[in-house]
């Protein structure tokens, strides 16, 4: 599974995860990882968007956000999807698929 972070200075993580993401490996990620690229591209004034995946509303996630002081912004319930993350990702899935041959998987997590 691709896992990226982009902002409007472009893409800030990418990285790829065997298996399936839940709410521990999510938080793992975004504290570990793109929070300290976030604040490296843009500061400590920024939003913090994502969908409505189980792995990003569970109640112990929300609440790190809110601990971390982080601005996260509100994502309605059936929307639209119209988060440029899901063009990003599609060419990340493109291009790891490429290069899957001739480098080895790393389990991340």
């Amino acid at each position: 599974m691709i896992r990226m972070a982009i902002s409007s200075k472009g893409v800030l993580y990418f990285c790829c995860v065997r298996g399936s993401i839940n709410g521990d490996k999510y938080m793992n990620i975004v504290r570990n990882h793109v929070l300290s690229m976030i604040y490296i591209a843009h500061g400590s004034s920024f939003v913090f968007q994502q969908d409505n995946a189980t792995c990003h509303k569970r109640l112990d996630v929300l609440g790190s956000f809110d601990l971390l002081g982080m601005d996260v912004m509100e994502w309605p319930a059936c929307s639209p999807d119209f988060s440029p993350i899901e063009n990003v990702e599609n060419i990340g899935k493109r291009v790891f698929k490429c290069a899957e041959n001739k480098y080895s998987y790393v389990n991340l997590w």
